[in-house]
């Protein structure tokens, strides 16, 4: 979890392709699958389809073990019932999160199932806290001081700080400005400056 632009998506692909190189000798020709999941993709116009849909991806998942299942922006699809947020929308919601809750922890959960569930949120506390027990929270910060000086060399000069340092110290002068002035950007924030 963390604000919005700092990479939680990025994060999530990256971890799948990790999990297949520290695999790749176990699986031997299979690969581990990617499914990036969101509201749009879940949600529906009719009464059960939400239901159904998110069966379905979590049958996908399966289907296509070992696999990383990931929901981007799960705050609006996890609704928290207590938050002051939560929609009134006949217990649609609630009835998603019930489905959620049993597509990952029901009596009929394989327990051999090689599905990893990720899932990305800016704000925690609007997901529903029996869905997020199903998560290890890992918050992702904006980037720091030297996050940001990495961000402006490697945008304007494709180098890092150590190298256009020590080729033009007063270019690295105008990214420690860059970077003092884009204290609370994120990622994406500087890469749309850039």
């Amino acid at each position: 979890y963390g604000p919005p632009g700092t990479g939680k998506s990025r994060l999530a692909e990256a971890l799948a392709v990790s999990a297949f190189r520290e695999l790749k000798d176990e699986l031997g020709d299979k690969t581990v699958s990617f499914i990036a999941i969101g509201a749009a993709d879940v949600k529906g116009g009719h009464v059960g389809e939400s239901e159904g849909n998110l069966n379905r991806w979590f049958r996908i998942a399966e289907a296509y073990q070992p696999c990383v299942l990931f929901i981007d922006e799960m705050d609006t699809l996890l609704i928290n019932r207590q938050s002051k947020n939560a929609p009134n929308d006949g217990g649609a919601s609630l009835s998603v999160l019930g489905t959620f809750l049993q597509l990952t922890d029901g009596p009929n959960v394989d327990p051999g199932r090689q599905v990893i569930l990720l899932g990305a949120t800016n704000d925690p506390t609007e997901v529903d806290p029996a869905a997020m027990r199903r998560f290890a929270p890992l918050h992702i910060p904006l980037p720091d001081e030297e996050a940001r000086n990495a961000f402006f060399c490697k945008g304007i000069y494709g180098d890092s700080c150590d190298k256009v340092k020590a080729k033009c110290p007063r270019c690295m002068e105008g990214v420690l400005h860059l970077t003092n002035q884009s204290e609370g950007y994120s990622g994406a924030d500087i890469t749309r400056i850039l």
